[in-house]
């Protein structure tokens, strides 16, 4: 099952009404991952083993899902895993790509986005840190000449865990999470109806915390601002109890750029993995 469309945010209450359906028909399996924060690909097998003794609809699903998506990055269920899984995602297709010059598009957007901080009033030495890291990043990645190298560099910086370290990777996320909330704040009548209660400030404020998840919204607003403007498409896989012998799947494209790429996120309930298709599979 399949849905495609160039905002999400533009479609009607029926569209919500269903993904909050796919939610919730997903069940109440949270896989609590140990190890790293963004594993290594894993052969997708490996679901389809989770759900050996369970659910039938379960192991129908996840037996197709290996068909069509051979691998998958476990990424650690800490409340960030839709934010990392997006960020990691991104920079990942980006470097696929092997076109240095997508990378440093990429900063550059980064760092347009961030006047959204600056606008906020809120005093630079609260996110300077954010931003420092995310550009440290993106010119490792852009110095780097080898795609191995950039990837690994990536893969490094995304399972940094050290407090006392530059690099640690939950400035990365931080920095996300709070372009995601002031994008929305400066677009309330975008998201506005989407929103629980149709209240931006309480939602944004949720929003900032570490614990709160990513969901359609705030998956829309990272696509708005960072993913479309580079042509990469977003979808996402939700593994649930819903009609049919396959995970639905929902699309986020690129408004006006070229199809460059696609971030594919496998979605359980309140968690997201990434997913990659194997070749010639159906898109």
């Amino acid at each position: 099952m399949e849905d495609t469309g160039h905002n999400h945010m533009d479609k009607t209450t029926s569209r919500d009404e269903e993904l909050a359906e796919q939610r919730r028909l997903a069940g109440e399996y949270v896989p609590a991952y140990d190890g790293l924060l963004v594993s290594q690909k894993l052969s997708t097998e490996l679901i389809h083993e989770e759900y050996a003794t369970g659910d039938i609809a379960y192991q129908v699903k996840t037996s197709n899902l290996s068909k069509d998506f051979g691998f998958f990055r476990k990424i650690r269920g800490d409340g960030n895993c839709g934010f990392r899984a997006f960020y990691f995602g991104l920079l990942e297709v980006l470097i696929e790509l092997g076109d240095e010059n997508l990378l440093k598009a990429q900063k550059t957007r980064f760092n347009e986005v961030n006047g959204l901080l600056v606008r906020s009033g809120v005093d630079s030495i609260i996110w300077e840190d954010w931003v420092e890291a995310t550009n440290r990043l993106l010119n490792l990645l852009i110095s780097t000449k080898h795609k191995e190298e950039r990837l690994e560099a990536l893969f490094t910086a995304f399972n940094n865990e050290d407090d006392m370290s530059d690099e640690h990777s939950r400035e990365l996320l931080t920095h996300l999470r709070f372009l995601i909330s002031y994008h929305i704040k400066e677009n309330p009548e975008q998201y506005k109806h989407f929103v629980p209660d149709g209240s931006i400030d309480a939602y944004c404020s949720s929003l900032e915390t570490v614990s709160a998840e990513m969901d359609e919204v705030s998956l829309t607003a990272a696509h708005n601002m960072l993913s479309s403007a580079a042509g990469i498409n977003i979808e996402v896989l939700y593994l649930d109890r819903s009609i049919g012998n396959s995970v639905t799947r929902h699309k986020w494209e690129p408004e006006k750029e070229k199809v460059r790429g696609v971030i594919t996120m496998l979605f359980r309930p309140g968690h997201y993995d990434l997913a990659y298709p194997r070749e010639n599979a159906p898109s």
